[in-house]
């Protein structure tokens, strides 16, 4: 199978990784799993989806996240079936594009890309309003409060 970071390399445009991908390179203990990123959310419909397509190749399902877009559709994502799953996101619900600019600036250079900072991370939990991410918002301040 495809590694994640053939998948990353092929991407010409901003993004920044999220999630719990996010966690563990920020060196937190965090279960296993997909690798979230937010594509920039300036790009066009057109760059978008030729980004997206031109690091996929072959590899692309599309995904529906079903969470609502607010004018009655739904967010659309891609799932890459890379190792791990990278997920594609065009927007992060609750979040705006300025979010994704004041992360970017503060984030965190990886060898996968730049990982947004943990306050955005937090924020984009709690911005979500899902109970998963409510529930890892608490974890991950937890975890934060007991390595001080």
């Amino acid at each position: 199978m495809t590694p994640v970071e053939d998948v990353l390399a092929r991407i010409r445009h901003r993004y920044l990784i999220i999630g719990s991908g996010a966690l563990r390179l920020h060196g937190i203990d965090w279960e296993e799993g997909d690798l979230d990123i937010w594509l920039d959310p300036n790009l066009s419909d057109e760059d978008w989806q030729a980004s997206v397509d031109d690091a996929a190749g072959s590899l692309k399902r599309p995904w529906k996240r079903g969470e609502p877009d607010g004018s009655g559709g739904l967010r659309a994502s891609t799932r890459i079936a890379c190792s791990p799953p990278l997920d594609v996101s065009r927007e992060v619900m609750g979040c705006t594009t300025e979010d994704f600019e004041k992360a970017f600036d503060n984030s965190l250079i990886s060898f996968y890309g730049n990982v947004a900072p943990l306050n955005s991370i937090m924020h984009i939990k709690r911005s979500a309003k899902r109970l998963k991410d409510y529930r890892h918002a608490i974890k991950l301040a937890r975890k934060l409060l007991n390595a001080w």
